[in-house]
């Protein structure tokens, strides 16, 4: 199961504290909360779960050093995007 959080610090210090850790658990920091808080809102959920979390950035331009970020912030994971023609 994964649960997003897209809206603010306060609703992930509401809700998550709630939510019994299990590994099958995906935390999404999304791309909304993340454009209000900045990678601290990654942190903030690293400090509150021990389990999964994925950071919905949609990279396009300069995913590696965005991905690297998200990394160091303690997401596992991230989103990125990419076209074709």
């Amino acid at each position: 199961m994964q649960i997003a959080f897209n809206h603010s610090t306060r609703q992930v210090r509401h809700i998550l504290p709630q939510i019994p850790y299990d590994p099958r658990i995906i935390i999404e920091a999304g791309t909304p909360y993340i454009k209000r808080t900045g990678m601290a809102g990654v942190s903030l959920i690293r400090r509150m779960w021990r389990g999964l979390i994925v950071a919905d950035i949609k990279a396009t331009d300069g995913a590696a050093k965005e991905v690297m970020f998200s990394a160091a912030d303690g997401a596992n994971a991230a989103t990125l995007m990419g076209s074709t023609q």
